[in-house]
This record gives C-alpha cells, structure tokens and sequence, in this order.
C-alpha cells in the first residue's frame, strides 16, 4: 500500500477531469508538492458521463478565453502524451427560435470575433444546408463556430496523468488532512471555515497522484 507524504503544499480533493486539471495546472506553474486525491476510481464520479461537449463562445469575454485555451490545450495533449483523448473540431451550431434569441446570438458572435474566436452567423437557409436533417421552419437563424468540438472526458484524464512529471499512486488509505487550506474541484476553500484547521477526517479509501516535476 503506498504511504501518504508526511506534508504537501497543496491537496486537490477529486479525481475526476476538473481535479486532475487543477493539478496538472498546479504543476505548469511551478508548484511542486501537490497531491490529488480520489476516493473511488478516478473519473468514477460524474466524469465518466459527461457529454464533453467543448464549446468556446460563453456569456464574458474571461470565460470565452478559458474556453479557447481549452480548446487548444486538447489540441496538443495527445500528441504530448501519446494518450487518445478522443477530440474532434467538427463545429458547432447554436439555433434561434425567437427573434430575441437572435439578436443575443449576433450579439455573441461580435462579441467573440474582438479576440479572434471565427463565428459566423446564419440564416434559416444556410443552417439547412449544413445540417440538412434539422427542422427549419421555426428558426430565425443561427451561428456556427467551426473551432468548436467534442472529447472523452475520461480520456482527457489519462492523457493529463501521462506526463512524465505525474506519478499514480492507488488505494491509499486517509484518515486524516492535515492542512491550512485545500484546493478542491469547487475552489480554494480556508479550512478554518469548515472545520478545526488542523483536523478533516474522511475514512476513505483514496487514489493518489503525486505531481512530480523538477522544476529547475
């Protein structure tokens, strides 16, 4: 079984695509003591099932940008770590059943092309002639974002785990956290606010990942 270090910087807590991103992340940017922990398999919770939709026109300007590197963080990772991750950029279009909806959709689309995201707004007729088999005759008209895509959200997961600075570890038993703050999949959260800050307890059996990148 293997041990627990005696003390790490950081602890991600789930082992799904968004905890496991965290420590990847931490890791690009230096930190090196990061441990993640899974109380199951990882992807085991909702990642297993996720649709992996990657769409990269959101209602901000930052979360459209979070989008984008997104997107091209998954574009490399395979060729990176040698790992299918299963994405594809086959587009996406977003459909208007209202006039309302419309203008919100160009609204996007301006919007998205002041940081150089392509979207093209469409009529009625130009939706049907790229996806033929939807139904028209409600529609305003449209967008489409030939850069948007899909993923395995799972094999995204892996893939992250393959890089040579991040070593699996697997069934370690956690009694305890011993720690002046947690990173989890929710945030940054002090855990004076939750608990004594020096004792969680969890009596769980967890995966580990221990990010262990020299960084020089």
């Amino acid at each position: 079984m293997a041990a627990l270090p005696d003390r790490c910087e950081v602890v991600v807590v789930g082992g799904g695509v968004i905890g496991v991103s965290v420590a990847y992340h931490l890791a690009e940017a230096g930190i090196q003591d990061v441990v993640l922990l899974e109380r199951k398999e990882l992807t085991s919770g909702t990642t297993w099932h996720a649709a992996g939709l990657v769409g990269q026109l959101r209602t901000s300007i930052n979360m459209t940008q979070l989008a984008r590197y997104t997107s091209q963080l998954y574009r490399g990772l395979e060729e990176d770590t040698g790992q299918a991750t299963g994405y594809r950029q086959c587009g996406s279009i977003s459909i208007a059943a209202t006039a309302e909806r419309f203008e919100e959709l160009k609204r996007s689309a301006s919007m998205a092309k002041v940081f150089g995201l392509e979207v093209n707004v469409l009529s009625v007729a130009e939706i049907a002639e790229k996806y033929p088999l939807i139904q028209t005759d409600d529609l305003y008209g449209g967008i489409h974002i030939p850069s948007d895509g899909y993923a395995n959200a799972v094999d995204i997961t892996q893939a992250a785990l393959l890089l040579d600075y991040i070593a699996f570890k697997e069934w370690v038993w956690v009694n305890r956290i011993r720690h002046i703050c947690i990173v989890s999949t929710s945030g940054i959260t002090n855990i004076s606010r939750v608990a004594p800050k020096n004792c969680i307890t969890n009596f769980l059996w967890f995966h580990i990942v221990y990010v262990v990148k020299n960084f020089d």
